[in-house]
């Protein structure tokens, strides 16, 4: 699943401010692109924010829906695209679900080790003059 920050926001009980993406480039990774619909909504959501660049890098996506969002977003990177695609999960060796839980434990330790701001800033990396 594609987890868009202010989807996992709202789903979590954390008191989070979504990142500021004004501007910067912006990846959107998953493990894989079937129909597109949850990294639809994605780039949508973030569309709204303006930022410089989309890019979506997954390693495997059908080959359709790859094209499908190379005219949507700035840049799309993927690894495989196998016809047939028959399903993500089949380009896997092992395949299993992400947990809400570990997603916001990842979070939490992003957090630890970047000391992000109250209003979603990344200092350190805004200190080098980059974004």
């Amino acid at each position: 699943m594609c987890w868009c920050w202010h989807s996992l926001a709202a789903a979590s009980p954390w008191d989070r401010p979504a990142f500021d993406v004004h501007g910067r480039t912006i990846i959107l990774v998953d493990d894989g692109i079937a129909t597109g619909a949850t990294m639809h909504a994605a780039v949508a959501v973030l569309r709204k924010q303006q930022p410089a660049r989309i890019v979506i890098a997954v390693p495997t996506s059908s080959p359709s829906t790859a094209e499908e969002f190379a005219a949507e977003v700035d840049e799309v990177v993927c690894v495989i695209k196998p016809e047939p695609f028959l399903a993500i999960s089949y380009w896997y060796k092992h395949f299993s679900q992400t947990t809400d839980s570990e997603v916001c434990d990842l979070l939490a330790e992003f957090d630890r080790l970047f000391a992000v701001g109250s209003k979603g800033h990344m200092p350190a990396a805004e200190e080098g003059g980059k974004k």
